[in-house]
């Protein structure tokens, strides 16, 4: 099986951005799966299969999360009956189908929110944020009072938090409320990046 990444750069953004495909080939056979990945074509290196610039080793990352992905799933196939084809493969993949299981990787919120720290230091790198930074060390110090640091980040209920959120809201304690929900939103966002799951903008995390 061979896997091929790319940028499809025939649809920009109007961002200057363009989704990163997955195409998987078997004999001559192919299939495109569309990955939750975006990057400015000048930063892509076809002939590596690479990001290069702002945000590259988030994406390159990434990348290799989902080559190995797909590696792990044709074995599976083969143990079971070679009756199987590529959409069968796309949709094991996608979590659409039943035939195999597939185990994704237990990401925790602390692992999603250290992502999200990694991803603002390096978008703000000629700037020093020190109030990020507070509220960064401030809202993990709170998850972790609230034993929350350490639960799966895909399957904790999100009210769980907004309910530690809203006592805080209670005091009359807006800033701090406003800034512990926006570290929220971006640790939900690039949590589902990290489980290769379907996610929203990249880019929203720095809007938080």
């Amino acid at each position: 099986m061979n896997i091929l990444f790319w940028v499809r750069k025939n649809y920009i953004t109007r961002k200057g951005t363009a989704q990163i495909i997955c195409t998987i080939s078997i004999e001559g056979k192919k299939i495109d799966i569309g990955t939750p990945l975006s990057i400015e074509p000048k930063n892509w290196k076809q002939s590596k299969q690479k990001a290069f610039g702002e945000n590259s080793n988030f994406i390159n990352e990434a990348i290799s999360k989902i080559r190995n992905s797909l590696i792990e799933i044709k074995p599976k196939f083969e143990a079971q009956s070679k009756n199987y084809t590529l959409q069968d493969i796309k949709n094991t993949f996608l979590g659409k189908n039943t035939r195999i299981e597939t185990k994704q990787p237990t990401i925790t919120i602390c692992q999603a929110l250290e992502k999200v720290q990694e991803i603002r230091a390096n978008h703000n790198a000629s700037t020093t944020n020190f109030r990020d930074k507070s509220y960064f060390q401030k809202f993990k110090h709170f998850l972790e009072k609230n034993n929350l640091l350490y639960q799966p980040a895909e399957s904790i209920n999100k009210t769980n938090i907004l309910a530690y959120l809203d006592e805080i809201k209670a005091k009359n304690n807006s800033t701090t409320y406003n800034n512990y929900f926006s570290w929220l939103k971006a640790v939900f966002i690039v949590r589902s990046c990290l489980g290769l799951k379907k996610i929203s903008n990249e880019s929203c995390i720095f809007r938080c």
